[in-house]
């Protein structure tokens, strides 16, 4: 049997905007597809609203601030635990 492949999705805006759109677009896409999609994203806004109607797996963690160390370090952790396949960033 084929394991279902794992891609985590990374943004650090809430949206809307274009990028916001091709994030959430692409996401819906290849979970359509088959494969887990995981989107982590830094706060409630139009990309979490998108993505909690598509039905996406969604993680929200602070990412303000530059070179915030606690948004590394919890997604470290979540790169760990969930064993993905494929990180994509849009940041």
């Amino acid at each position: 049997m084929k394991q279902q492949k794992t891609i985590l999705h990374v943004i650090d805006t809430t949206g809307p905007g274009g990028a916001e759109r091709v994030f959430v677009d692409l996401a819906n896409s290849l979970q359509k597809k088959g494969y887990r999609s995981i989107a982590i994203i830094r706060g409630k806004g139009w990309v979490y609203e998108e993505l909690k109607l598509l039905d996406i797996e969604t993680i929200i963690y602070n990412s303000k601030g530059s070179f915030n160390l606690r948004f590394l370090w919890k997604l470290i952790k979540t790169a760990i635990t969930t064993q993905y396949d494929i990180q994509r960033t849009h940041c």
